[in-house]
């Protein structure tokens, strides 16, 4: 047999965010793990005709049982046009024989056990680990501590049920636009895929949608109060003055469980022949060193100039799932554009962060519902400015009620389908 014919072919599809991680991780594996492999990549295009001839294939052979060994994507259901998603709902694909059973790599990994289990709980399926979430995002309330002292909210209250909260008049400071606008901030996880139903009813997201579309413009709302992406953190504007202390908490759901989704992932298919290898390759993204942001150690020395894409892992989006990578991702330690004055200020909110991010008890990936709900903000546009909303429609009633029908169809859709 000649060393050509003896060597181990993978194959990857991934997209352009993992280009240049890719290629690096695959130098790294012909150095370190086995010179004899060899990758073929498939690069899913960010041109739009492209990219839906590209996914309408590549999905096709998936779902055949010819797919390629190794799937690195992003889920981002805003990003992409439904014909050009690579999948729609990967929720629905734990289901349905797609993936290789990587559960017990996963048990044998000593990396993997530092992995947050909420968000590694998105790719199982029946306690069996099928796809392997990366980074994570989820909403979370912030303001600063003056702000927070007086509205006397606490971490305890956004573990109520937002129904319950509202009744209480504890979120009467917080501005109401955030419902009427964006409704994917507070449904939370209503879906269950495995069940096929949901959990809420018409009449519980038509309250919350009167109360967040008729109380959206009062004038005793405390502004200074932010709804927003947990990873919009690293990139917010942090001074480089010393500034006051910022407050976290997470965000309030329909069901008071703190949610999140999964941003990107990593699986092996059902039809991969050297699963082994697979995992070898694409367990590399899951270390410690990448996770943090310090990056690939290309060479046996690790002295800085040995590591390739540092801070790639911000270019990814989300949060690493991996907790001990927490702190080095919020704090920026290896972004060498922060200052050190930026970085003291992260160190002093990261307690709070973390905790925050600890509140999580669920995780899915996004569903097609996304992709709907959030045409919702265009019953409530100003006929007479553009990008403005109002609630200051004759027939307010009306859109209130094609609003939540909007919400409830696309929720149910979403179970069903």
């Amino acid at each position: 047999m000649t060393a050509k014919q003896s060597k181990n072919k993978i194959t990857i599809c991934t997209e352009s965010p993992f280009g240049s991680i890719v290629d690096d991780l695959i130098l790294y594996y012909n150095i370190n793990i086995d010179e004899n492999t060899e990758f073929e990549v498939t690069e899913l295009s960010d041109i739009s005709q492209e990219r839906q001839t590209q996914v309408k294939k590549l999905r096709t052979e998936l779902m055949a049982g010819r797919g390629k060994d190794i799937y690195l994507l992003k889920d981002n259901p805003y990003a992409y046009s439904t014909e050009e998603a690579f999948l729609l709902d990967v929720n629905k694909t734990l289901y349905n024989d797609t993936w290789a059973d990587l559960s017990d790599y996963v048990k044998n990994d000593k990396t993997m056990q530092d992995c947050f289990e909420p968000v590694m709980k998105a790719g199982q399926d029946d306690g069996k680990q099928y796809i392997l979430p990366l980074t994570f995002d989820c909403n979370i309330i912030k303001m600063d501590q003056s702000v927070a002292d007086t509205v006397g909210f606490d971490m305890n209250d956004t573990l109520t049920p937002l129904s319950d909260l509202i009744k209480s008049g504890k979120i009467d400071k917080f501005s109401p636009y955030n419902f009427m606008i964006f409704p994917k901030n507070w449904i939370g996880s209503v879906v269950d895929y495995q069940k096929q139903e949901i959990t809420v009813t018409e009449d519980e997201i038509k309250s919350i949608m009167s109360y967040g579309v008729k109380e959206a413009f009062r004038k005793d709302v405390v502004f200074e109060i932010n709804i927003l992406s947990a990873s919009d953190e690293i990139t917010a504007d942090y001074s480089s003055e010393e500034v006051s202390k910022n407050v976290y908490y997470p965000m309030f759901t329909m069901n008071g469980k703190p949610f999140s989704n999964v941003i990107s992932y990593g699986a092996i298919s059902e039809n991969c022949k050297n699963k082994d290898s697979a995992y070898k390759f694409l367990s590399l993204l899951w270390k410690n060193d990448f996770m943090s942001g310090k990056g690939i150690a290309l060479g046996e020395e690790t002295n800085e100039n040995s590591y390739k894409e540092s801070g790639a892992i911000y270019t990814l989006d989300g949060i690493p799932v991996q907790k001990s990578a927490w702190e080095s991702w919020f704090t920026g330690e290896y972004n060498k554009n922060q200052n050190e004055q930026k970085k003291l200020n992260r160190q002093r909110d990261l307690d709070n962060f973390i905790k925050v991010l600890e509140q999580i008890k669920v995780c899915q990936f996004y569903g097609s519902y996304d992709r709907e709900i959030v045409n919702v903000n265009k019953i409530f546009e100003s006929p007479t400015k553009e990008y403005h909303y109002t609630n200051e429609f004759d027939d307010i009633d009306e859109r209130i009620d094609k609003a939540t029908q909007m919400i409830y169809d696309n929720l149910k859709y979403s179970a069903f389908e």
